[in-house]
């Protein structure tokens, strides 16, 4: 069996022109970040704010938000651990397909995987039989939109797994790192509920919308006060940079460049989506940064011969080699992916 990527963005050791396996802004970290990070560098001798009560200060002013409930971490993937730790379940019901790391993270802590099978007929799409699952288990983990297919939960039937989440006295992982890029944020977001309901835990990044992947930062939202505390204290101690933390503060401020971001990439996941229909391709609905399509399984390593790497999604549980992610690049790079796409698949043929 040949080796897969746990996750894109790997382009170390590799000859790699154009990178479309990980989901980040395609318009790269903001000035006012790069600056603020070069503006702090004299301060980077000293141990980071292990609360980041200056960073968390300014997420809560930016989100509406108490102070108090949030977390922050060294990325959401470290959030997601701490949370598993934290939860302590015996059985937590997961999507599938959806974001691998979900699966690590309580397989680590002990708890059992049960699987909420996503149908290809149905473009993946989670229904109303969830809710018959919520009663067999400790809690739900839902990725919105999920990762990889880029579907998001209908709100109203978000509204009555949250409902039942707290009347079954179960929790509700939520990852909406990917929310930003959806034109109706509000609409979809479980963060309003956040302060009715203790049991739902809202996870977020600065890593996706801000292009931050290597800087490390994210944040958990949760108005059970007992709950984040075991989260604070399961990560280790200044899980946060400092160069992270003055990162995070001058991004938030970044309220033109979110906008102006998202609306391109609107128009240029209709063009890709519009363009990979054209060659041929099955494309499944998606409001993220990214789009996944089926192709023959070889288009992975021979792509990856012409310098362009991309998401193959056979590792994902549920799928098989012939699925694959592509993120949203601009517009160029775009032409250029649906090109060589194009020419492999007339090679193909030929």
């Amino acid at each position: 069996m040949k080796y897969q990527e746990s996750h894109g963005g790997n382009i170390y050791g590799k000859n790699i022109r154009l990178d479309y396996s990980a989901n980040l802004n395609p318009f790269h970290m903001p000035e006012r970040v790069k600056k603020a990070i070069i503006d702090g560098i004299e301060e980077y001798y000293r141990y980071p704010d292990p609360d980041c009560k200056e960073l968390i200060l300014a997420i809560a002013t930016a989100k509406g938000l108490l102070p108090e409930w949030i977390v922050c971490g060294n990325g959401a993937a470290d959030l997601i651990y701490r949370y598993a730790l934290s939860i302590k379940a015996n059985k937590v019901l997961l999507l599938a397909p959806t974001f691998s790391e979900y699966e690590q993270a309580f397989r680590l802590a002990g708890t059992e995987i049960c699987y909420y099978l996503l149908k290809e007929k149905h473009n993946f799409s989670v229904g109303e039989d969830i809710l018959k699952e919520i009663p067999l288990v400790d809690g739900v983990v839902l990725c919105n939109p999920n990762n990889p297919v880029g579907n998001l939960i209908e709100p109203g039937l978000l509204q009555k797994i949250g409902k039942a989440i707290e009347e079954e006295g179960k929790f509700l992982f939520l990852d909406e790192c990917f929310m930003e890029f959806t034109k109706y944020e509000k609409k979809y977001s479980s963060i309003p509920y956040i302060p009715m309901n203790k049991r739902i835990f809202v996870l977020k990044a600065f890593t996706k919308i801000y292009a931050m992947a290597g800087i490390r930062l994210g944040y958990g939202i949760c108005s059970d006060m007992a709950l984040l505390g075991k989260v604070k204290s399961a990560g280790a101690p200044w899980s946060v940079s400092g160069v992270a933390q003055k990162a995070g503060i001058a991004a938030l401020k970044e309220i033109e460049y979110v906008k102006q971001a998202k609306e391109i990439i609107e128009e240029e996941r209709e063009f890709l989506k519009k363009g990979l229909g054209k060659l041929g391709l099955f494309v499944y609905p998606s409001q993220a940064n990214y789009i996944m399509f089926k192709a023959e399984e070889q288009l992975y390593e021979q792509l990856l011969g012409r310098g362009i790497l991309i998401r193959q999604c056979g590792n994902y549980y549920g799928l098989g080699n012939e699925y694959y992610r592509v993120c949203i690049g601009k517009r160029r790079e775009n032409q250029v992916l649906l090109e060589e796409i194009g020419f492999v698949i007339d090679k193909q043929e030929g």
